[in-house]
């Protein structure tokens, strides 16, 4: 058996520390949206925490904004980078794992 080691998993793990990171993720991992779609999808979230958690996952490589046009009203989208697309597998395995450890758990 391999042992982990636990400074490159808290690493790892880094990027996802936020309130709305792993709910952005999950949703882009679907397809790409806009903004508004985002603000839409999350109401209980407010606009300006959305945004910062976006930028946080901009500058960490995970999420790629685009503006779709030079003059107003301005479209913006958000999608997966290949970075951001190559960390679903460790959030569904991690999902995977919790589900099971729940199971076991309540035995």
């Amino acid at each position: 058996m391999t042992i982990c080691d636990a400074e490159q998993i808290l690493a790892a793990a880094e990027p996802l520390t936020g309130k709305w990171k792993l709910d952005l993720l999950a949703r882009l991992s679907s397809s790409p949206a806009r903004w508004n779609e985002l603000v839409k999808f999350f109401p209980e979230a407010a606009p300006n925490v959305l945004t910062r958690q976006l930028k946080e996952l901009e500058h960490d490589g995970l999420v790629r904004r685009m503006d779709h046009s030079s003059k107003p009203p301005k479209v913006v989208e958000y999608r997966l980078t290949e970075a951001g697309e190559r960390y679903i597998p460790f959030l569904t395995a991690v999902e995977v794992w919790h589900l099971r450890w729940q199971q076991e758990a309540a035995v």
